[in-house]
């Protein structure tokens, strides 16, 4: 079966090239810590720190942003600032980076 992408699909599809999908790959049930949430709920499926909230005084900015619906894709763009680097070796020898960025500016398109 062949599926065509509607034009907002395909402009999406075009915007996106160069970005980075930062969704992470599923677990295996090993990996899963055993607790009494559904298993689903215990894997996010993007990392901790890659998602943005808006609430009251900035959706007054965006007030586009009132009238999305759950689900909705959203097109990104801003200017951040580089506000710490951190790089730290642990004792088993793997070394881990992290990066903070201070979003300053943004645009949000529907």
């Amino acid at each position: 079966m062949v599926r065509y992408l509607s034009e907002k699909e395909e402009e999406t599809k075009k915007e996106s090239k160069g970005m980075v999908d930062l969704k992470l790959p599923k677990k295996k049930k090993e990996e899963l810590v055993k607790v009494t949430e559904a298993p689903e709920k215990i894997q996010d499926r993007y990392p901790w720190g890659t998602r943005i909230t808006f609430e009251n005084e900035t959706i007054e900015k965006f007030p586009h942003l009132k009238n999305c619906s759950v689900g909705e894709k959203v097109n990104i763009k801003g200017v951040g600032e580089i506000i710490s680097v951190r790089s730290n070796q642990e004792m088993d020898g793997d070394k881990k980076f992290t990066v903070e960025i201070q979003l300053q500016k943004v645009s949000v398109d529907l």
